[in-house]
């Protein structure tokens, strides 16, 4: 079964993938560091591999199939480079994902991308219910993993490695794949996009989002991020995750069964009362495709028309022209005589008023209702 994502090809491993897998990733000693299995220490290990998770296997009708593994392949260049997929788990009789890559693919979404289009197989071909997840609680990377994918923590555990000696300290989740949908209530649809409100379980995807990708943490932040740390993200912005209809309200932006981005408004009862609008994709790849525009003018006339709200503002460093491109084309202009007293209240208005990029670096733009 070959699957495809963006920017890879999944496929299954063959044992000519042998000499290939053993040096990319299945015997390097540090890609396999956080698992609970063994590096491989000859080739003769990995080839053993191969003829176990081999698809061609037969499995009797009243038992799971032990595994479903495919191989990373990077379209652009044909290499292969990783492994993932479903483990089952005979003790909890369920399946579990795994995940291993070559460490110079690291910190590129490319693991995320690939795990999203299995568990995707998992629930529509396979029928399955819920997919069980796992991490050594000192790789923090695969918890971000985990969470881009939707799982929920469940417990703290121990795992033992299969050496029978070593264990370390887990962090246990799993994701309901019936659910998962569900949880988030729909808002919008924009042509292929859908707009669903953030819940406060969304926090670290939306904060991921605005931090894992340097070009888009750049654009945001004006290259200046050190101080919007994870603890005070959490702390000044929980309260526009309500999970539904909300004058402050984060929401997230699906694009073809992914969540590539998202858009927030924030309320302020000033003297001109307005709504601050702001918008990002966790990826460049997404901009550019006029997606941003329909959904800004999508929102802007949703909460025109939900709230009353005739006055909306956007605030782009002014260093981030493709972004204000888009603002203009969604009925924002540049307003010359801003100030920031109207559209802030007083308290607001010390702790906003500059923008992101500072007074001078920063576009006041405005959308007005008639």
């Amino acid at each position: 079964m070959i699957l495809e994502t963006e920017r890879l090809i999944l496929r299954p491993l063959t044992l000519a993938d042998a000499e290939t897998a053993y040096y990319a990733w299945t015997g390097d000693a540090e890609a396999n560091k956080w698992v609970s299995w063994l590096p491989h220490y000859s080739l003769d290990d990995t080839i053993e591999w191969l003829k176990k998770i081999d698809w061609e296997q037969s499995f009797p009708a009243d038992k799971p199939r032990d595994s479903y593994i495919w191989g990373f392949v990077l379209k652009e260049t044909g290499k292969l480079f990783g492994s993932g997929g479903l483990i089952w788990e005979e003790d909890y009789q369920l399946y579990q994902i795994g995940y291993n890559i070559n460490k110079s693919y690291w910190n590129k979404g490319y693991t995320t991308e690939a795990m999203r289009t299995i568990l995707d197989y998992a629930a529509k071909t396979l029928g399955l219910k819920c997919i069980a997840g796992g991490h050594a609680k000192e790789n923090p990377a695969s918890a971000k993993v985990l969470e881009k994918l939707g799982f929920v923590y469940d417990r703290d555990d121990i795992v033992p490695h299969v050496d029978d000696i070593r264990s370390f300290d887990s962090r246990e989740y799993y994701l309901d794949l019936d659910e998962c949908k569900k949880d988030r209530t729909l808002c919008l649809r924009v042509n292929s996009a859908s707009l669903y409100f953030a819940k406060e379980d969304d926090m670290w995807l939306v904060y991921d989002m605005m931090h894992e990708d340097k070009e888009i943490r750049d654009i945001l932040f004006c290259g200046e991020s050190e101080d919007w740390s994870w603890e005070k993200y959490q702390e000044t912005e929980r309260k526009w995750f309500p999970g539904t209809e909300s004058k402050n309200s984060y929401y997230l932006i699906e694009y073809e069964n992914e969540i590539i981005g998202w858009i927030s408004h924030a309320y302020n009862d000033a003297r001109i009362e307005n709504m601050e609008v702001d918008i990002a994709f966790s990826s460049l790849k997404h901009a550019g495709k006029g997606l941003g525009t329909k959904i800004i003018v999508a929102l802007t006339d949703y909460a025109n028309k939900e709230y009353g709200i005739k006055t909306f503002m956007i605030r782009p460093g002014i260093h981030n022209k493709r972004a204000i491109r888009a603002y203009e084309k969604s009925g924002f202009k540049v307003n010359p005589s801003f100030n920031t007293n109207d559209y802030y209240t007083a308290e607001d208005a010390v702790l906003w008023g500059d923008g992101d990029c500072g007074a001078d670096g920063t576009y006041n733009m405005v959308k007005i209702y008639d």
